[in-house]
């Protein structure tokens, strides 16, 4: 990848992967080489090359060759200079740039934070809207903020709203099934704020805090004033909706 991953989604459709980089970029390639993603490359490239000894193109003649010189034509010692530093140019030249060295496989680029991106999560929720169950994209980042971005790849830069409400960086999304079993899915998100956070993230409302340092300090002492949650993980049963959290101190 451009750059180094920190956090990996899958579309509902199990053919496309969603990786984000703490630069805030979020790129989508394929899940399997033999699939294609459902929109163009933006890394596709358009080369044109021109015969030598036909005319240009874009007009005008073909220029003519000329002598190149070497150390069998070059006499002086400024001349010998000057064609050394050609030389070390030329390597220069050939050395592999950064658009030498990018990805080979097919990948496109959606979206991007301003800020370090350490978060993402994709869930479908009935558009308040239309009514329609659509497909959205949830990206967390370093300086507070929740992004709702429309799940369609090609209109992924779209944003739909942003759910506001922590004071520290968001470290961790989830989603949770509604203990009913009806509605959407609530976000449930946590990071360097002493709470996790539950949302109504279709409205972009905050719905809930669940407070974490307490917890912590039943288990590690008073001494413990500070946290950050390292991973989220939601189940289902017959009994409700449960969240596990892990936090480092």
């Amino acid at each position: 990848m451009p750059k180094r991953p920190c956090a990996l989604a899958i579309m509902p459709d199990d053919r496309v992967l969603l990786s984000a980089d703490k630069f805030g970029d979020v790129y989508a390639l394929p899940l399997t080489p033999s699939d294609h993603l459902p929109i163009p490359s933006q890394h596709t490239l358009i080369s044109r090359s021109v015969t030598p000894g036909t005319p240009s193109t874009t007009g005008g003649s073909t220029p003519i060759p000329r002598l190149k010189a070497d150390e069998t034509v070059v006499h002086t010692k400024r001349n010998l200079k000057a064609l050394e530093n050609q030389k070390k140019a030329a390597l220069e030249r050939k050395q592999p740039t950064a658009q030498d060295n990018r990805p080979q496989f097919e990948h496109a680029l959606l979206l991007g934070h301003v800020s370090m991106l350490t978060a993402i999560c994709v869930a479908q929720a009935t558009s308040p809207v239309d009514g329609k169950t659509r497909t959205y994209i949830l990206t967390g980042d370093r300086d507070e903020h929740i992004r709702v971005s429309r799940g369609a790849l090609a209109q992924a830069h779209v944003i739909e709203g942003f759910c506001m409400g922590h004071e520290e960086f968001v470290s961790r999304l989830c989603m949770v099934k509604p203990a009913s079993g009806q509605g959407n899915d609530v976000l449930v998100s946590g990071g360097g704020d002493d709470d996790l956070y539950s949302w109504d993230w279709v409205h972009n409302k905050l719905v809930g805090k669940a407070p974490l340092l307490p917890r912590v300090q039943e288990v590690v002492g008073e001494e413990a004033n500070k946290l950050a949650v390292t991973r989220i993980v939601a189940q289902k049963d017959e009994k409700g909706s449960w969240v596990w959290v892990i936090c480092e101190r």
